[in-house]
């Protein structure tokens, strides 16, 4: 989930869930494939995962919200999916 997350690998990141895989799994340091995807994935992985139910609450090691995170990626803070996350964050 991890790598899918980072590498921006939507075919992989739906494979892995259709089987099974937690969509909400943490790193040791605490980070989620969607921080992950914050930090350098792409705007259609980061769909993949918000479509996905991922906890756009989540936080990153350093405290920052998914969408702070996100901002600093110019490929997600460009694209629908950025919007996408921050009108789902305002819901929580």
């Amino acid at each position: 989930m991890f790598a899918a997350g980072r590498n921006a690998s939507v075919a992989v990141l739906q494979a892995l869930l259709a089987a099974g895989a937690e969509l909400e799994a943490r790193m040791k340091n605490g980070d989620t494939p969607l921080i992950l995807a914050a930090w350098g994935g792409s705007p259609e992985v980061m769909l993949a995962l918000l479509d996905a139910g991922a906890d756009v609450t989540a936080r990153g090691t350093d405290g920052e919200s998914v969408v702070e995170i996100s901002k600093k990626n110019d490929r997600i803070f460009e694209s629908k999916a950025y919007w996408i996350l921050v009108e789902l964050s305002m819901r929580q």
